[in-house]
């Protein structure tokens, strides 16, 4: 089943029940670039060291640009497994505004002439692609969320004495925010005042109010933090008003954009939050909201709400704590992109990489490992079509396809 950006939320509660009933889930990767073999000056073969090293780099640089994801659910009473596949286009473009994390991403000449013979649409994961957010990213989006909101923090603009213009305009605002002040006084003024463009007051009833560049807000802001402590700014959309200092309303207000910020950042989660289904952990933030949507248009739906988070519960009830053992074939390369794209930085050693990889996933199999494991120095044929030619005469389990994901047939 292929699962787009506007599918994939509404298709979400499915994807999640799968996993958390499955005996295993396989995965593979399209990728844009790939490890380029440096040039050794040593004799003998490269390390595991080399390998990783090399494989980091490219993880670096390059993107997952296709994920497929394989619930295989076993049907002891049946005899039977029932796989259930899915496949994800990933977008590197993040659209939640407001989150203030850049990517920058590259492609390899090799990897695309390679996609391109295979069909693959080099555009579309960036027109149907399924968001993604890594945990790393979470964090920054958050502490530089903090870091705007701590207007101690922000650097003052240094006005020189020949921008004359600047220093005009500090003196007009200093000049309307004292007169309103002295009228305060005697209350025979408003509780707030409106800073707004030159001119603004006199423009006709039919005509656009003129707004305050970038400049002029970041000066009035400056001002009224230096020398009206008293007060505090509020960005409107032609002018900036200024208020009395309000502890609670204040408090208000930040828990408010926290709010606003956690729901962008969940939003744009997008297919991290199979990740983490498949390290078993906590999904309590997802939005159920966001489920009651349909596949076809994102337009909201109406929906049972009560179902919605009973077949939720259930999954996370199954999912918590128990992550999925994962089957791949010479899945290293897969794995190494897997948790540079949705965890974040890679540890610089492979020994630290196996330790962090084998605390999120306890039970690794890589059936190119299994096929070629003890067959002594000279590596033997290991391609998945090799395999199964080479495993052809022995019996195997039966395997069915969900009727819902017959497009693999």
């Amino acid at each position: 089943m292929n699962v787009d950006k506007v599918s994939f939320y509404p298709f979400i509660l499915d994807i999640l029940t799968d996993i958390s009933e499955s005996r295993f889930v396989a995965i593979d990767l399209e990728l844009s670039g790939v490890p380029t073999k440096q040039i050794r000056h040593q004799a003998g073969k490269p390390s595991l060291q080399d390998r990783y090293a090399e494989t980091k780099e490219a993880a670096e640089r390059y993107q997952i640009l296709q994920i497929g994801v394989t619930c295989v659910k076993q049907d002891a009473e049946n005899g039977k497994y029932v796989l259930r596949p899915y496949n994800f286009d990933l977008s590197p473009i993040i659209e939640e505004r407001g989150l203030d994390v850049e990517r920058i991403f590259s492609f390899q000449s090799g990897a695309c002439e390679f996609l391109l013979k295979a069909g693959f649409d080099m555009a579309r994961p960036y027109t149907h692609g399924v968001p993604y957010l890594s945990r790393d990213e979470s964090r920054e989006a958050r502490q530089k969320h903090a870091k705007r909101q701590d207007k101690s923090a922000m650097a003052d603009i240094q006005i020189k004495p020949t921008e004359v213009e600047s220093l005009a305009f500090l003196e007009r605002v200093r000049a309307q925010i004292n007169d309103w002040l002295a009228k305060r006084a005697k209350n025979s003024a408003g509780d707030s005042v409106e800073i707004m463009a030159a001119g603004a007051e006199n423009v006709a009833e039919d005509q656009p109010v003129p707004e305050l560049s970038r400049f002029e807000r970041r000066l009035v802001h400056q001002l009224v933090r230096a020398e009206y402590p008293d007060f505090v700014t509020i960005s409107r959309h032609t002018y900036i008003q200024i208020v009395p200092f309000d502890k609670a309303r204040e408090e208000r207000i930040a828990a408010q954009r926290r709010r606003e910020l956690e729901e962008r950042i969940n939003r744009q989660k997008g297919f991290r939050w199979i990740v983490e289904a498949l390290l078993g952990s906590d999904l309590s933030k997802l939005d159920l909201r966001e489920v009651a949507k349909s596949p076809v248009t994102g337009e909201a739906v109406f929906a049972d709400m009560d179902e919605y988070r009973a077949q939720f519960n259930r999954a996370c009830g199954l999912l918590r704590g128990n992550p999925r053992v994962l089957v791949g074939h010479n899945c290293f390369l897969d794995l190494v992109y897997v948790y540079r794209t949705f965890i974040g930085e890679l540890p610089p050693t492979v020994v630290e990489f196996q330790q962090k990889l084998h605390a999120l996933w306890p039970t690794i199999v890589d059936t190119k490992y299994m096929s070629t494991h003890n067959c002594g120095d000279i590596n033997p044929v290991s391609s998945l079509e090799q395999i199964a030619t080479q495993l052809s005469d022995q019996a195997e389990p039966k395997l069915e396809l969900d009727e819902h994901h017959r497009a693999y047939e």
